[in-house]
């Protein structure tokens, strides 16, 4: 009896592991989607659909019926954003809902083919797949469209498995969802149809009505949908975005998005992409010979079930993209082919699987190659995503300084639903100014002729005048919005936020006052006689080329005080003077981060008294380099007393070169003190007479230090800079000798920092010899 019952019970635990392990996945598959789901900027797609859930349901519903688009993904975010808010996180959350579903049903689906194991790896690779947490990570339509694809497919299976009365309703039911998600969705639901008619003919050898019944299911989806479409037919507007693009370059667009979740410089990515395309071949032609199933062998109709979508989609996305001057042509989106990721990762999983049966180690190492590329791929793809400050601080200060009775005059072109995404977030309704978008949707840029026209109304209704330039450069190329306000009004205020500003005009000079007090942190500090009332910083991560924009409430007081930005380490990187007004108001601190330098770690902004203000981390910069690292060191003094910078050596490669050749040569620096002056930085190439330049000169780079984003002017005391600058040689300099020389000099007045006690103004690093 027990030998009887040991298969059972081994099943059983088998079962049962598997379950585990599929919960195990499952949860995988929701950490891979909830890993910094807020920490990146609301994009343009993203702003336009929360603006659109803003209108109320009625006003949203016509206007998405005016688009390209079906309502069902919009309701449900007009629902969940009344329940859990606007934030870059809780709107994104409902897509990571739908994400995560899809993990889950791609299990029961993949087993309906194969076996639980195979099941259990597509599930895996599904929880895993860059290209799937990406648009689960999107507040859009993908994830969710994604879902009701996966979900359609699976109950088909169950009703030609099963056929019962309850696998037709719940089929039927399920699938109405898909062509409410995402109108190219609607291509599974073909697929399915000719799915039905290649294999008909055994169907209805097994049951004479299975005809009717289809046809009947597939009436009530079309007339389910049918009152949408006669609301939308009406509304549409016909336009095309598409622009050519060769079907070759989409096909490896297609497998590379599904492979390794990348969509740029695809060509880097061609080997990994044939070997999981190659595997996912394998797969089909496994499910194809019917040698994956587990208890049921659906041979070369599974392999056709799951390749007919793959192959619809791309292909009528493509053909939809071609300008036929019909509805609406829009230009190949990668987001559109996520729809058929689930489908690829169950062939992959299928021939890991025809692998493992034909070469036992070569299916793990394959294995383990797939998985360790999804987790390196999402790892760098986490790793990418941050919040920047692009609109934050403008919309503090607007809180801040803003009357209701002002105006706001955004020049944004079609970027304006960014702008009031964060606008209608942050500053509440009472205190918010009206926007008027200049130019007025639907006309055309801001021109000489008629800047006036579209101004002069607003000014007379409105004392004081905001000016938001964010993109200005869609619509108002020549910048006439702001010369027409600079003609007429003062400007008191102006916060520079990059290429992009925010600016206040009024009637006089009048420094505007403090209307609203709220800043993120709320101290009450004595300082200068004044008090220390708060301090913003929008954003806490920052990485090379950002700018942190810290903001100090501040009441009364006279003089300056300092305010630092210090390591944790207690380096202090930089100290900025701040002059005190004597009113209530907002002193901003803006540090500009080196493209290529930081260090990366923590960092404060403290008072002089080390009272801290804000905390911040800086990523994805170079390390702080030490001497060890130096291939060439050299002890060279430059400057005097009162600023003098140390050279510690350099690097250079390739140590041979010949005429036309790049040299790169790695400087570093070391500031002993504050520097007062903002250097440049000068290497050369000197030797013989040059007769094309008249000068010894076969090749030079001058620049600020670390590509001009960190000037010695803000070089901390004791911090070592790495410099790195490309040299090209002249491509006639003859073979033979030449000199290689660094050194500084002042961009205004051209003179060099010297080396003390010398008659040199360049440091003499060594001798290259050009060969032939």
């Amino acid at each position: 009896m027990a030998a009887q019952m040991a298969p059972t019970h081994k099943r059983t635990l088998d079962r049962n592991l598997v379950l585990w392990l599929l919960l195990l996945v499952i949860l995988l598959g929701f950490v891979a989607r909830i890993a910094r789901l807020g920490d990146k900027n609301i994009w343009w797609d993203e702003g336009w659909t929360i603006g659109t859930t803003r209108l109320g349901f009625a006003d949203l519903t016509q206007r998405i019926a005016a688009d390209v688009h079906p309502p069902l993904y919009f309701w449900n975010l007009y629902g969940w954003v009344a329940l859990a808010g606007e934030s870059e996180f809780a709107t994104r959350f409902l897509s990571l809902m739908w994400g995560v579903l899809t993990v889950a049903i791609v299990y029961p689906l993949a087993k309906t083919f194969a076996s639980r194991k195979v099941a259990l790896l597509a599930t895996l690779l599904t929880a895993i797949s860059r290209f799937h947490v990406w648009w689960s990570q999107e507040v859009r339509m993908y994830a969710f469209a994604t879902f009701a694809v996966t979900l359609s497919l699976y109950l088909l299976t169950r009703v030609l498995r099963k056929g019962s009365r309850r696998a037709w309703i719940v089929y039927t039911l399920g699938s109405i969802p898909v062509l409410y998600s995402f109108y190219v969705a609607g291509i599974a639901l073909a697929a399915q149809n000719a799915f039905v008619l290649l294999t008909l003919r055994r169907r209805m050898a097994a049951d004479r009505s299975f005809l009717y019944k289809w046809i009947a299911s597939q009436l009530v989806i079309a007339l389910t949908f049918a009152p949408w479409m006669m609301l939308a037919l009406d509304k549409m507007q016909t336009w095309s975005t598409s622009t050519p693009f060769a079907l070759g370059l989409f096909v490896q667009l297609y497998v590379t998005v599904l492979s390794v979740g990348i969509s740029t410089n695809i060509g880097h990515w061609l080997i990994p992409t044939l070997i999981i395309t190659l595997t996912a071949l394998v797969g089909f032609v496994g499910l194809w010979r019917g040698a994956l199933a587990d208890r049921r062998r659906w041979g070369w109709r599974g392999a056709v079930f799951l390749a007919l979508p793959l192959v619809l989609l791309p292909a009528m996305v493509y053909l939809s993209s071609l300008n036929r001057g019909l509805f609406y042509s829009p230009r190949i989106e990668v987001r559109y082919l996520v729809l058929a990721a689930p489908l690829f990762y169950i062939l992959v999983a299928c021939g890991v699987a025809a692998f493992w049966k034909q070469i036992k180690y070569g299916g793990w190492m394959l294995l383990i190659l797939i998985v360790a590329l999804n987790g390196w791929l999402l790892a760098d793809y986490h790793a990418s995503r941050y919040l920047r400050d692009d609109y934050h601080t403008a919309m503090l200060v607007l809180s801040a300084y803003a009357d209701p009775d002002d105006a706001v005059l955004l020049v944004s072109g079609n970027r304006y639903p960014l702008f009031l995404y964060y606008y209608e977030r942050i500053i509440p309704e009472e205190r918010r100014p009206p926007v008027y978008l200049v130019p007025p949707r639907g006309t055309s840029a801001v021109t000489a002729d008629n800047v006036d026209a579209q101004l002069s109304a607003l000014a007379a209704d409105h004392e004081r005048l905001w000016l938001a330039s964010f993109e200005r450069m869609i619509q108002d190329p020549e910048n006439l919005t702001e010369g027409w306000l600079d003609a007429r009004y003062a400007r008191p205020l102006n916060v520079a936020l990059g290429y992009n500003h925010l600016a206040l005009y009024t009637r006089d000079d009048t420094s505007p006052l403090v209307q609203n007090l709220a800043p993120q942190v709320e101290f009450d500090l004595p300082l200068n006689g004044g008090r220390l009332l708060g301090a913003d910083l929008p954003t806490r991560e920052f990485r090379p080329g950002d700018t942190a924009h810290l903001g100090l409430y501040i009441e009364g007081g006279e003089g300056q005080f300092d305010v630092r930005w210090v390591g944790d380490d207690g380096l202090v990187m930089s100290t900025q003077t701040v002059n005190l007004s004597g009113d209530q108001a907002i002193h901003r601190y803006d540090v500009p981060f080196p493209i290529a330098y930081g260090p990366p770690g923590r960092y404060r902004f403290t008072l002089a008294d080390g009272t801290t203000l804000a905390r911040m981390v800086m990523r994805g910069t170079d390390s702080v380099p030490n001497e060890r690292v130096i291939q060439n060191p050299l002890s060279v003094q430059l400057g005097d007393s009162a600023d003098r910078i140390d050279f510690q050596g350099y690097d250079l490669a390739p140590r041979r070169a010949k005429a036309g050749d790049e040299l790169i040569v790695t400087l570093y620096w070391r500031a002993t003190s504050p520097v007062a002056s903002s250097y440049t930085v000068f290497v050369q190439l000197v030797g013989p007479h040059n007769p094309s330049t008249d000068n010894p000169l076969w090749g030079q780079h001058d620049d600020a230090p670390v590509a001009g984003t960190f000037p010695t002017d803000r070089w901390p005391s004791g911090l070592i800079v790495r410099d790195r600058h490309t040299l090209v040689i002249d491509p006639t300099a003859p073979s033979g000798d030449y000199l290689l020389i660094a050194g500084m000099y002042d961009p205004t007045t051209g003179k060099r920092l010297t080396v003390p006690n010398t008659d040199d103004d360049a440091i003499h690093l060594q001798t290259i010899t050009l060969a032939e």
